[in-house]
């Protein structure tokens, strides 16, 4: 994880595609504020051919502002229609104010160009916008540049990376009712080429990928995994002869210090890679537990791209493709919804 130190409107908005892992698009961007720490930063996608912004949405941004303990919010939108922009922006500084809420500032984003519209000095502000910073030339940005790290092109780029990969076979687990789950070290051992990195990286067997599957539905095995990818997470739950085990076959847990930050985008890439050869009817579970890792290891946009996809995306209303959800009533997805939209971090649910 890097640390980014903003100081102006311009470093906040080269940052920004950075911050979420894409490009937003007719959508105002609500970034909170505690002081000068910047907390959850959510997104409000307007209705589809229209100018207008969902009322709940509105409100369940607010409601996790407040529930950060922030106490001012600068918004950001993002769209190619000025009516649309001023608009977006009326509305959810209406919503903020009225929950007590400060506006520190307003900007507009269209064409690579920004706009302040708190701002009436043509000498700071031309009316003709100012052009975003380069990436590359942003001290700030500087190390992820150097480390190949750049945005999608949009949101729907981070979901295409857990959808079905177009010409490749996805896996039948015509095996899937055999198999026998009796045996922990051997759902563990086809779970290993996912989650072991000293393990080269290749596809499952289809006995394995059935394994994996059935194993991500029962939810002891679930959680067994889940409590080595996200120490603490779970609490006392998970059996201690599970753990053992585990630690036996893949070594201690992966910590989330910087310097195993390499380790653990490489394995959320293991488990996207899998989830995606996986058929419609058996991706979920895999896809919430996707859900969680990227959360623990701090890519909260990708966390909240695998529980939309699971349950529904409620702020998909402004250019999103439509996916149906793969499992709406699904209960951990539920409650990590809940954890992710209240913008807590693993370092507040994790003595």
């Amino acid at each position: 994880m890097t640390t980014l130190r903003l100081s102006r409107p311009a470093d906040v908005l080269t940052s920004l595609p950075y911050v979420l892992g894409y490009h937003p698009l007719h959508s105002v961007v609500v970034i909170a504020l505690r002081g000068t720490t910047v907390g959850p930063i959510q997104r409000v996608d307007r209705l589809v051919g229209k100018d207008r912004y969902p009322i709940r949405l509105l409100k369940q941004v607010v409601r996790t502002v407040r529930a950060d303990g922030s106490d001012r919010v600068m918004l950001v939108a993002y769209d190619d229609n000025p009516v649309t922009q001023v608009r977006g922006l009326e509305k959810v500084t209406t919503s903020m104010t009225a929950a007590g809420i400060d506006v520190l500032d307003r900007l507009v984003v269209a064409d690579g160009r920004w706009w302040s519209l708190d701002c009436l000095d043509g000498q700071c502000c031309p009316p003709g916008g100012t052009p975003i910073p380069s990436p590359a030339r942003t001290p700030q940005l500087a190390e992820l540049v150097a480390l190949g790290v750049a945005p999608v092109a949009d949101r729907d780029a981070l979901v295409d990376r857990i959808e079905p990969v177009e010409g490749v076979a996805p896996y039948q687990l015509a095996a899937l009712a055999a198999v026998d789950l009796s045996s922990v070290e051997e759902v563990y051992r086809a779970w290993t080429p996912l989650l072991d990195l000293s393990v080269a990286a290749e596809h499952l067997t289809e006995e394995q990928a059935a394994m994996v599957v059935a194993s991500a539905q029962v939810y002891l095995f679930r959680d067994g995994i889940l409590d080595w990818l996200c120490p603490g997470l779970l609490g006392k739950q998970v059996p201690g002869a599970s753990k053992t085990v585990r630690q036996r076959m893949w070594g201690a847990p992966p910590h989330r210090g910087r310097e195993d930050a390499g380790a653990g985008s490489e394995r959320l890439a293991r488990l996207m890679e899998f989830a995606r050869r996986l058929p419609a009817g058996h991706r979920a579970d895999l896809v919430v537990m996707i859900g969680a890792y990227a959360w623990w290891l701090g890519e909260c946009t990708i966390a909240s791209v695998c529980l939309d996809r699971v349950l529904g995306d409620p702020m998909a209303s402004g250019g999103s493709r439509d996916r149906s959800a793969l499992a709406p009533g699904h209960v951990l997805a539920g409650l990590l919804r809940r954890v992710v939209d209240a913008g807590l971090r693993p370092r507040d649910l994790v003595a």
